[in-house]
C-alpha cells in the first residue's frame, strides 16, 4: 500500500470510529523549506474550527515494518483525542493572539531560504502573490 491508500485507509477508519457529527479530511500542509506534508483532522460538527493535524508518517512507517492497523489505529485515535483535549486552549490563545503583552515573549525570528520558500510566501501572503525580498519589499 502507498501513502496515499494508507492515508485514505486511515481516513475512511476515522470516520467509522468517530462516527456522524465529525468530518475526517486529509489536508496537504504547506511547511517550511517547500516541503509538503499530508495531516489528517477531524473536526466535530458545531465546534470550533480547531482541530491538530495529525501526520501519518510514522504510523505508515510502522506499517511497512509489519505493524497492522488495529496496532496502529488506536495510537492515533489517542493522538487526535489528545489534540482535541488541547483545542480549547489552543482557541484561547488564539483569541489573545492581537494582544502585544500576551504574545511579546513568545515571538521569535528565524530565517528561512527565500528561493526553497517562495510558494510559502505567495499562499501565506495576504494578496496570494507577494514575497518580500531581503529588504522586506514585496515582489511581484
Amino acid at each position: 500500500m502507498n501513502y496515499k491508500e494508507f492515508t485514505e485507509t486511515i481516513k475512511d477508519k476515522l470516520t467509522g470510529t468517530f462516527g456522524s457529527g465529525y468530518r475526517v479530511y486529509a489536508q496537504e500542509v504547506l511547511i517550511g523549506n517547500g516541503q509538503k506534508r499530508i495531516g489528517i483532522c477531524v473536526l466535530k460538527d458545531g465546534e470550533r474550527p480547531i482541530s491538530p493535524v495529525i501526520y501519518l508518517e510514522k504510523y505508515y512507517a510502522a506499517s511497512r515494518s509489519g505493524e497492522t492497523m488495529e496496532d496502529i489505529m488506536p495510537r492515533i485515535v489517542d493522538e487526535i483525542k489528545a489534540g482535541q483535549e488541547n483545542a480549547g486552549i489552543c482557541f484561547r490563545v488564539l483569541c489573545g493572539i492581537t494582544d502585544w503583552d500576551f504574545v511579546k515573549d513568545s515571538i521569535y525570528p528565524f530565517l528561512l531560504s527565500r528561493d526553497r520558500n517562495e510558494e510559502m510566501c505567495r499562499v501565506y501572503a495576504g494578496d496570494g502573490d507577494a514575497c518580500p525580498d531581503q529588504q522586506g519589499e514585496v515582489l511581484r
